[in-house]
């Protein structure tokens, strides 16, 4: 297996859908529109490669934010035929001095991740696809964090995330167990701000009682 990515030129070109949330999106590095992917895959044949590539891509928010849904746009190559894919995880970490830290939240879900065909680009299957988070991944302001996004996915063929723009060109792929840079990806966040934080009704009557001890006390 000697592919990491594979280009092509875009014949057309698509926004991430978006369909699929309601609520709006909060981070957005669109899709480049070229048939332009790199591998990110956990590989089910039996004594197969297992988990060969994994892809990870930056970002930072302009307020806290609950982040609630992933929206990405991939597809498939070596060959250019679409797979059956069953369960995508998707992981956020901290940063670490600019570079990829502790996994901080990880989810799976069985699927396709509503896969959703917008062609052919270059002769390659492409589609775009959006998790909904079981429980939210809080995330703090100005604050960098990573995001992964890999299918289980029986080679052949590969599977990849398109490149993106809008970024900062800091993404990571390991494949095979090497790290490289690769160019920013295609994913968008979904998101709402937060609730303001609610104090329970047993530290209310606390604070009741205290205040009533220092009136009586100032009487």
């Amino acid at each position: 297996m000697t592919f990491t990515r594979i280009a092509a030129a875009a014949v057309f070109g698509l926004a991430l859908s978006q369909a699929a949330s309601a609520d709006p999106i909060i981070y957005s590095q669109p899709w480049a529109g070229a048939a332009d992917m790199y591998s990110s895959q956990n590989d089910t044949t039996p004594g197969g490669f297992g988990n060969f590539a994994t892809v990870f891509d930056d970002f930072k928010l302009s307020a806290k934010y609950a982040v609630t849904d992933v929206h990405w746009t991939g597809g498939y190559f070596n060959p250019g035929s679409v797979g059956p894919i069953t369960r995508f995880t998707v992981a956020f970490y901290a940063d670490a001095g600019g570079t990829l830290g502790a996994p901080l939240y990880v989810t799976s879900a069985v699927g396709t991740a509503g896969e959703t065909s917008i062609g052919s680009v270059g002769g390659f299957p492409m589609a775009t696809y959006v998790l909904d988070l079981p429980a939210d991944f809080m995330a703090e302001a100005d604050t960098r964090y990573w995001v992964s996004i890999v299918p289980d996915l029986a080679f052949p063929p590969q599977w990849g995330i398109a490149s993106g723009t809008g970024g900062n060109g800091a993404a990571i792929q390991d494949f095979l167990g090497t790290k490289g840079a690769i160019p920013d990806l295609a994913f968008e966040l979904s998101g709402v701000l937060p609730e303001p934080g609610s104090i329970p009704v047993a530290a209310l009557a606390l604070l009741g009682l205290a205040a009533m001890r220092r009136k009586t006390a100032t009487v």
